[in-house]
């Protein structure tokens, strides 16, 4: 049910007196006097369906792992990516803050010129406000914002990175080389290293080490777990043999369903050992668990019943799953209909940690503890993406959604189609009007296009998107 801000204030204010209580001052682990924290566990696929979970509906993949946390916590119908491909969304995620805010946000994503890309030292981070409050900080799997040495994630809020610093590597060989590029090669902290398996394996152990860790310094954690998976190139666990035939994402002919399916069960299973460890750990209660995507599927994931792909505004390319768990002070098993976008991670988490998200300059996100409390409430909010390559524009205000792709202008009432078919454009252009003026006031607030940034074009790859 739909409740006006307004008309909620008696709700609210209990609420935030709900959150005032989970947040006071307590006698911390260890006897240390000082706020009890929640520890926190951001889990991010990459690439992945809007329909590749069993909890989202899916067809053909079992993910009985990531199917417990939404039975254990609130699953969001309507959460988006920042953007429809994964290092603008990133630096969304780490800033809270829209990604055309940084020059480092206009490359879509990141191709050959991260050497040249950063952060701007000094921005405040989702993992740096955490750090203040004296969490340890984590990111175990992949950055893409920026390469090593120049962009760390140790520079940008982190006590710790295992990983990739770019797009994507071979799952066995942790490497690979693109017209000369050598890249995906694996770090800790700023040392690259060799170490065997299969890379989701390899982070998933990485990220119960540092929990064990944190554990025993009897400190709040921050994990950011960014799984590479399900992202190209197409290597379940037992398949090894098919890195040389998958060592270019612009060949388009390996991969299959069924490689995409065991990468995705992969994925499912070692968040299943992470759990089971919290929860040998007795830290299972006061965790807070999210799992999201960085950004709409690829070649080979489902997004039923949307349409579209990673690269376009489109839902299935921008529309992700979404799922919060935190046992000891959240509603289980529930639904929320509260848009959301990556950006909202730091207010809500900041928030739920103790911190004042109003005290963060310039944030864009917004403060979602509120709605996972109360499932059923939510707040309308008006959203803007832009996708340099197709000229692509989407606003999403309510239930409506304006977007321009290719040329051509589309307005869709996504309450009643989701699908996105029912082009009611003709029949109302003062909604149309409205919404691209709402875009153009947004638009002025973002940094222009460099000349020559980059932007994935998914035109002329796909035998359903051929091009002109």
């Amino acid at each position: 049910m739909k409740t006006s801000m307004t008309g909620a204030m008696t709700r609210r204010a209990a609420l935030a007196a709900l959150g005032s209580a989970v947040a006071a001052p307590a006698v911390a682990r260890g006897g240390r006097s000082g706020p009890r924290r929640p520890n926190i566990l951001y889990i991010m696929a990459d690439d992945m369906g809007h329909a590749d979970l069993g909890c989202y509906g899916s067809r053909n993949i079992r993910t009985p792992a990531i199917d417990a946390i939404a039975a254990r916590g609130v699953k969001f119908g309507n959460a988006y990516a920042n953007s429809c491909v994964c290092s603008p969304t990133r630096v969304a995620l780490l800033t809270g803050r829209y990604q055309g805010r940084f020059r480092i946000g206009l490359e879509e994503p990141i191709a050959f010129n991260g050497a040249e890309l950063s952060l701007p030292r000094g921005t405040r981070t989702l993992p740096g406000l955490l750090r203040d409050l004296g969490y340890t900080t984590s990111l175990v799997g992949k950055w893409h914002m920026g390469e090593l040495p120049a962009s760390s994630p140790l520079d940008h809020g982190y006590d710790y990175f295992f990983g990739i610093a770019s797009g994507g590597t071979d799952y066995f060989a942790h490497a690979t080389s693109i017209n000369g590029h050598d890249m995906g090669k694996l770090f800790e902290n700023r040392t690259e290293i060799d170490r065997p398996g299969y890379l989701t394996d390899l982070l998933g152990a990485k990220a119960i080490d540092r929990m064990q860790q944190a554990a025993r310094q009897d400190r709040p954690f921050f994990i950011s777990l960014h799984f590479t998976a399900p992202h190209w190139p197409w290597q379940g666990p037992g398949d090894a043999a098919q890195g040389s035939a998958t060592a270019d994402p612009r060949q388009m002919d390996g991969g299959n369903v069924r490689a995409y399916a065991a990468m995705m069960e992969s994925m499912d299973a070692n968040v299943g050992r992470v759990l089971a460890e919290l929860a040998r750990l007795g830290l299972e209660e006061d965790t807070i668990v999210i799992f999201t995507s960085d950004n709409g599927g690829e070649r080979f994931s489902d997004s039923w019943p949307l349409t579209g792909m990673k690269g376009e505004l489109l839902e299935g390319g921008i529309r992700v799953p979404l799922i919060v768990s935190w046992p000891a002070h959240l509603p289980q098993g529930r639904d929320s209909a509260q848009v959301t976008m990556s950006m909202d991670a730091l207010p809500t988490l900041l928030s739920a940690a103790g911190g004042d998200p109003g005290r963060v300059e310039g944030l864009d996100g917004i403060d979602l503890m509120p709605f996972l409390r109360d499932v059923d409430s939510r707040t309308d909010r008006t959203l803007f993406w832009r996708h340099r390559a197709g000229d692509q524009i989407a606003v999403r205000s309510g239930q409506w959604k304006y977007l321009r792709s290719y040329g051509r202008d589309y307005l869709f009432d996504l309450s009643q189609d989701e699908r996105e078919r029912a082009d009611r454009k003709a029949a109302m252009p003062g909604k149309v009007a409205e919404l691209k003026a709402a875009h153009a006031g947004w638009l002025a607030q973002m940094l222009p296009y460099p000349e020559h940034s980059y932007s994935e074009d998914m035109l002329g790859k796909f035998a359903d998107r051929p091009g002109e």
